[in-house]
């Protein structure tokens, strides 16, 4: 098992077919009912800038009780404890969902993730070109924190 990291940096968020670039800092805070969060978190991998593939084994609140559960139900933010395990991943297999991802992205006018701004046929030049999980974490040129995703 591994822990979640305790300085934040990006990571990217695969799942279902979709990709997210994540703040790490969104392994510490949910939104939510516990089985919303623990459903968005089921079957999602990360990227992280080392290369390691890794995906969410559990999620668990920080603070138990009636009070923490009313926050849960209604929705306010939470303190969450995630534990990651490795994942196994052909380096082909994971090229294949960032290319489903890449063709998925909904682009907005004012995307700050410059990858996703690639033509079709440049993005996926830089992915095939990787030739380790560490390259094609870099050569995704994920955006800064405060444009990613930060809570599950």
């Amino acid at each position: 098992m591994k822990q979640t990291p305790k300085e934040h940096s990006v990571w990217l968020m695969i799942a279902g077919g979709e990709l997210f670039p994540f703040s790490t800092h969104g392994f510490n805070i949910a939104q939510g009912s516990l089985r919303s969060v623990a459903g968005r978190a089921h079957g999602s991998l990360f990227l992280n800038p080392f290369g390691e593939v890794l995906s969410v084994v559990e999620v668990s609140p920080i603070k138990q009780g009636v009070v923490a559960r009313a926050k849960r139900v209604l929705g306010f933010g939470y303190g969450i404890r995630v534990k990651l395990k490795s994942h196994q991943i052909s380096l082909t297999d994971l090229k294949k969902k960032i290319r489903t991802g890449y063709e998925n992205y909904p682009l907005d006018p004012d995307e700050s993730w410059e990858f996703m701004r690639l033509e079709k046929s440049e993005a996926e030049a830089v992915i095939l070109a990787a030739k380790t999980t560490k390259e094609l974490y870099s050569a995704l040129d994920l955006p800064a924190s405060q444009y990613c995703l930060d809570l599950f």
